[in-house]
């Protein structure tokens, strides 16, 4: 499966809550730099939706995102560490 038609996928599945096989088809895509995938797995992981929740896991995701210049990861941080 090509990457685009696996991120379309991912998409799907997240949207129709069916978060298992959105994290299992975004994870690779995130980690090969996908911002989309990275933005979805952030928002899994806040709230525990197919994956366990985890803010670390959040906080990592949002970063990969944002470095790669993603305004609203980079928004979501700057909130995030407030807290912190």
């Amino acid at each position: 499966m090509q990457a685009e038609e696996q991120l379309q996928k991912g998409v799907n599945a997240f949207m129709g809550f069916r978060f298992a096989e959105a994290a299992e088809l975004l994870l690779p895509l995130a980690e090969a730099g996908e911002v989309e995938a990275q933005k979805l797995m952030a928002r899994l992981y806040f709230a525990g939706n197919g994956v366990e929740k985890s803010l670390e896991h959040y906080e990592y995701w949002l970063t990969q995102a944002a470095e790669q210049g993603d305004r609203q990861s980079r928004a979501k941080l700057k909130r995030l560490k407030k807290r912190q």
